[in-house]
């Protein structure tokens, strides 16, 4: 029995390792299968995260492609060269001008600045202004290329770009043929008030002569003492010496050109230069900066020429617009349209502007204003407003800005060579009589 017992007692320490190494075994097992299980978890949600990431990257990819696919338009900035401007002598049209012209061509402006005639001044913003714009940009600048000491735009220009000034032959030509013909005309008038003072001469005699063979009373004899001062003084006109054109003059003006004439045809080395049929004087155009006369009807009139005109439209991009007319005062929707402009951020452009009522009074409106690039994303932002704002909405068209006046528009089937305009100044480049920046003709 004691025997027994303790072959029993011997055996049970054995069956408790046994159990024990089967809970192990079960329990090591039970852990291995989690971990498999974990693994294979992890496994499937890095494959899942790998392809999100690849849909993601590739969807980027598709509207990086698309957004690389859409042309961008091109910018541009204006710089008004004046100290007239500045101190109030003259008012500014240009700026008007160009704003409406490169709405119309897609072309964004970008910035506008008024400067003084100064050549550090000048050749500092033009640089500035050349950076801001980039390589496929434009730089427009107004004033300072006539023939005084303060048109100084053309020597401004070429310190800008470190380069100097040459004179360029084929403008002097065409310049001195412009001011030759000019002199032509001036002399041709004189000639035909001659004339007509001669034959007005002739029949004032004639009357005296008839006085003379009647009896006269006071009143007769001081009309025939006025009409006699009157004849002195037309033999005074008459021995006036009317200028003459010489021969050499004739077959070469260029020579008889002044110095200060010249001024206008010096321009900075290596520019290119723009045609403008009609007239003498071109764009010039130095790196991305174009160079333009101040005065308003020659600026519209070389700005609309149609050379330019390609240009510009082969850089833009068209703009889209659409309005809303409501009688909701500015102050009652501000907030409504600061929703949709966030909704819409950078890709419509909303604007509010109020009006005084066609009926007139203390009545007014408001014309909501929505332009972008996207005729649908416009249309979009419009009957979003609708929905906040009560109004009339208007068809989304394309931003032709507003109408310039088009008597200036000019052809390209006839070159530079000539040079004929209407007006006239003593820079050779005319008016009309229409600027509004300087009537004497400043440049």
């Amino acid at each position: 029995m004691l025997v027994a017992l303790r072959r029993v007692s011997l055996l049970r320490p054995s069956a408790l390792s046994l159990s024990l190494s089967l809970r192990l075994f079960t329990t090591t097992a039970a852990t291995a299968t989690t971990r498999t299980t974990t693994t294979t978890t992890t496994r499937r949600r890095i494959m899942m995260s790998a392809a999100s990431s690849s849909a993601s990257a590739s969807s980027a990819s598709s509207a990086s492609s698309a957004s690389s696919a859409v042309k961008e338009a091109s910018k541009a900035a204006l710089i008004v060269v004046g100290d007239e401007v500045l101190n109030g002598s003259v008012q500014d049209a240009n700026t008007f001008t160009l704003a409406t012209t490169l709405t119309e061509c897609g072309v964004d402006l970008v910035r506008v600045e008024t400067i003084t005639d100064d050549v550090d001044d000048i050749s500092s913003t033009m640089r500035r202004m050349s950076q801001l714009v980039g390589p496929d940009g434009f730089v427009f600048s107004t004033g300072g290329i006539g023939p005084t000491h303060d048109d100084v735009t053309y020597l401004g220009a070429a310190t800008a770009f470190g380069r100097s000034l040459v004179l360029h032959e084929p403008t002097l030509r065409e310049m001195a043929r412009y001011f030759l013909r000019r002199r032509k005309e001036r002399i041709e008038l004189q000639l035909k008030e001659r004339r007509l003072r001669r034959q007005n001469k002739r029949l004032t005699q004639l009357n005296n002569d008839i006085d003379n063979d009647v009896d006269q009373d006071d009143q007769q004899l001081n009309q025939q003492l006025a009409q006699q001062q009157w004849l002195q003084q037309q033999q005074q006109q008459d021995e006036v010496e009317i200028e003459t054109i010489s021969e050499d003059e004739e077959k070469d003006p260029a020579k008889f050109i002044n110095a200060s004439r010249q001024r206008m045809a010096l321009f900075p080395s290596d520019c290119k230069l723009i045609a403008v049929p009609q007239l003498w004087v071109p764009i010039v155009v130095v790196e991305n900066v174009y160079i333009f006369p101040g005065i308003p009807s020659l600026f519209r009139r070389m700005l609309r020429s149609e050379n330019m005109l390609a240009l510009l439209r082969s850089r833009g991009q068209p703009w889209y617009k659409g309005t809303i007319v409501t009688d909701v005062a500015e102050g009652d929707l501000a907030y409504r349209l600061a929703m949709v402009q966030e909704q819409f951020h950078r890709r419509v452009s909303v604007g509010s502007y109020p009006k005084q009522h066609p009926a007139g009074g203390n009545r007014y409106y408001t014309e909501l204003s929505f332009r972008g690039r996207d005729p649908e994303l416009v249309e979009q932002a419009i009957q979003q407003a609708l929905e906040h704002v009560p109004g009339k909405s208007s068809p989304v068209v394309v931003d032709q800005g507003s109408k310039v006046n088009s008597s200036n528009k000019t052809s390209s089937s006839s070159s530079s060579s000539s040079s004929s305009v209407d007006g006239g100044s003593d820079s050779g480049l005319g008016d009309g009589g229409n600027s509004k920046r300087n009537k004497k003709g400043k440049l």
